[in-house]
């Protein structure tokens, strides 16, 4: 039979291990807002995936980060019509 102190050392560990894995699995996931893009980047290997990500939350694992762009695009028109200009420079 078990003494008490083992049961005591058996569960502390067992909880120090429960804990631990909730953290590192919380600091796993990545968060892209509505407005942005990401390209996952890899501290480990420092490689970049060429796969675009939108918005949502996702499973990047440890060591993994988005790298993170706008979505807003503006688009600017040239117009050589001569007529449609109000001042000549």
């Amino acid at each position: 039979m078990a003494s008490d102190e083992a049961i005591v050392g058996g569960c502390i560990c067992f909880w120090l291990v429960v804990i631990t894995s909730c953290i590192l699995l919380g600091l796993s996931f990545s968060l892209l807002e509505l407005d942005e893009w990401g390209l996952i980047y890899d501290t480990n290997k420092q490689i970049v995936e060429r796969t675009p990500y939108g918005s949502g939350r996702y499973f990047t694992g440890l060591g993994r980060k988005f790298i993170k762009f706008n979505r807003s695009q503006m688009q600017i028109a040239f117009n050589d019509d001569p007529s449609s200009q109000s001042d000549k420079l």
